[in-house]
C-alpha cells in the first residue's frame, strides 16, 4: 500500500484505541491554493472585464497576446512569490527527503483549479474575442469537460490527508484496538500497516457534480458543432444583431427568425459598420457578405451604405519615392493594400484615367476598360495602356525642383464583371467620364504625390 498508517504512526500502542490525529498538510500548496482561492474571482473578472474592453476597442490581435501573457506572467509571479513565504528552501528539501508529502483537502484542490482553468478560459475567449461568442461557448465547453473529469475522478479516486481509516473502504477507525475488523467492509486490520491515513475522498456529491459538468460541457461542443442556432431561439433580435457580424451561427439563427423590415435594416448598418471598421474576422463564411449583396443588388442598400461598405476596398495610393536626383528613372505605380472583402459579389473594378506628370497634361496609361484591384494587390504592373495588369509609367525628371504626380480613379460596382464591361464606360478630354449603362455604385478618387527633385 502506498499510505499505510505505520509509516508515521509507529508510535502508537496497538493495545489502546487508535486516535484522532491532528492533520498536517503540505504548506506551500496549501497557501498557494487558498491563495488561488480567494485571488481566482478577482482574477476572473479582470479577465472579463479585459475581454469585454478588447472586444470594444477592437484590438489587434498581437496586442491581445501581450496582454495575455503579461496577464499569466503577474499571475505565477504572484502565486509562486506568495507560496514560498510560508516555505523555505530548508523546508522544502527536508520534505523531500521525507518521501512522500501530505498534500491538500479536495475540496480545496478543486476549487483552485476551477478559479485556475476559468481564468485560462476567459483569457483564451479574451484573445480570441472576434471568433464571436459561439466560440466562447466552445471553449468554455471544452474546459467544462475536461474539469467535469477531474472532477468525477477526484471523487473516487483522489486521497487527502485524515483520520486512519481502512485501506479498502476508507472507514474511520477511531476508536478500535488493533487487530480488528472493519465495520464497513468487514476487512481484517492486523496492523497499521492494513490501515492508511490517506483515505479515498469518496464523495458523491463530487460525482454528481462531476458529472452535471460533463454533460454540460458535452452539450455546448454539440450545440457549436451540430445545430449552433438552438442556442439563440430565446435570445432577442435585438442583441443578435449586435452580436451577428462577428458569429455566423448567429447571423444563421437570425435570418431563422421572422425579421421585420426594421431588423433587416438594423441588421444592414450592423454589418456595414463592422466591415467599415475593419472588425471582419467572423465573417469566416461569407454568409453575410452574400447577404448584404442581394441587398445591394436589390436597392436596399442607399448609397452612404454603399459608400461605407466599400470605402476600405476603394483605398488606393501612387507609389513613387519621396526624394530623387535629377536624372534618375523613375516607375510611378499604383496600389492599393489587401482588404478582406466580404463577398466576391462585392468586389468592385476600376477604371483608370492615367498619371498626369508636373505640368504635362497627357494622361499616360489611361485605360477605358475596367481592371480588377488584385494586381494593385499583388503588385503585378504593366506598362501597356491596355494592359490587365497594375498601370505603371516610368520617366526620368531632368531638372531640380518639385514635381506633383496626379492620377484619377473611379471605382464602379456592378453585379457581374461582364456588366462591367459592357457599361459603356468613356473618358472625356477635361478628366469627366460617363457611363451609358450606370452602375450600382461609383467613387471618384483623386490621387496626388509630390517628388522633390534634387540637383
Amino acid at each position: 500500500m502506498k499510505y499505510p498508517a505505520s509509516k508515521y504512526y509507529k508510535h502508537l500502542d496497538p493495545s489502546e484505541p487508535i486516535p484522532e490525529i491532528e492533520l498536517r498538510y503540505d504548506e506551500y500548496k496549501l497557501h498557494t491554493s487558498r491563495y488561488l482561492v480567494r485571488a481566482g474571482p478577482y482574477m476572473i473578472a479582470a479577465g472579463l472585464v479585459l475581454g469585454v474592453l478588447l472586444f470594444v476597442v477592437s484590438a489587434p490581435w498581437l496586442l491581445r497576446l501581450l496582454v495575455f501573457m503579461l496577464y499569466l506572467a503577474i499571475d505565477c509571479f504572484l502565486i509562486f512569490r506568495y507560496g514560498a513565504k510560508h516555505s523555505t528552501s530548508r523546508e522544502r528539501k527536508l520534505r523531500g527527503k521525507a518521501g512522500d508529502t501530505w498534500g491538500i483537502p479536495v475540496a480545496l484542490l478543486l476549487k483552485a483549479q476551477a478559479y485556475s482553468l476559468g481564468i485560462i478560459a476567459v483569457m483564451m475567449i479574451a484573445t480570441s474575442s472576434e471568433l464571436g461568442p459561439m466560440q466562447a461557448v466552445f471553449y468554455v465547453s471544452f474546459y467544462a469537460l475536461g474539469g467535469g473529469i477531474i472532477v468525477a475522478i477526484a471523487s473516487r479516486m483522489f486521497r487527502e490527508p485524515g483520520q486512519i481509516c481502512c485501506a479498502r473502504c476508507s472507514y474511520p477507525l477511531i476508536g478500535l484496538r488493533v487487530p480488528c475488523e472493519c465495520p464497513e467492509c468487514g476487512s481484517h486490520i492486523t496492523t497499521l500497516a492494513d490501515a492508511t491515513d490517506r483515505p479515498r475522498v469518496r464523495d458523491n456529491r463530487y460525482l454528481i457534480l462531476g458529472i452535471a459538468i460533463v454533460a454540460l460541457g458535452c452539450f455546448g461542443i454539440f450545440v457549436r458543432i451540430a445545430s449552433p442556432t438552438w442556442a439563440f431561439g430565446p435570445i432577442p433580435n435585438a442583441l443578435l444583431i449586435k452580436l451577428a457580424p462577428n458569429d455566423t451561427s448567429i447571423f444563421d439563427a437570425l435570418l431563422a427568425k421572422s425579421l421585420t423590415p426594421a431588423d433587416e435594416d438594423k441588421l444592414q448598418a450592423s454589418l456595414i459598420e463592422a466591415i467599415h471598421s475593419g472588425n471582419t474576422a467572423g465573417f469566416w463564411s461569407h454568409a453575410q457578405g452574400a447577404w448584404l449583396a442581394n441587398r445591394a443588388f436589390t436597392g436596399d442598400l442607399v448609397g452612404e451604405d454603399l459608400d461605407a461598405l466599400m470605402k476600405r476596398v476603394s483605398e488606393v495610393r501612387i507609389q513613387a519615392p519621396d526624394s530623387v536626383p535629377v536624372g534618375t528613372a523613375l516607375n510611378i505605380r499604383l496600389r492599393a493594400d489587401e482588404t478582406w472583402i466580404p463577398s466576391t459579389d462585392l468586389n468592385p473594378v476600376y477604371f483608370f484615367g492615367g498619371y498626369v506628370v508636373g505640368t504635362d497634361s497627357t494622361d499616360h496609361m489611361r485605360q477605358s476598360s475596367p481592371k480588377g484591384r488584385h494586381a494593385l494587390v499583388r503588385g503585378e504592373d504593366t506598362t501597356e495602356s491596355k494592359g490587365i495588369d497594375a498601370p505603371m509609367y516610368r520617366f526620368i525628371p531632368d531638372e531640380a525642383g518639385r514635381v506633383t504626380l496626379r492620377a484619377r480613379v473611379v471605382w464602379v460596382l456592378y453585379p457581374t464583371f461582364p456588366q462591367a464591361q459592357l457599361s459603356g464606360f468613356a473618358w472625356g478630354n477635361d478628366d469627366s467620364f460617363s457611363f451609358v449603362n450606370p452602375p450600382l455604385w461609383s467613387r471618384v478618387i483623386d490621387l496626388e504625390h509630390i517628388i522633390e527633385v534634387t540637383e
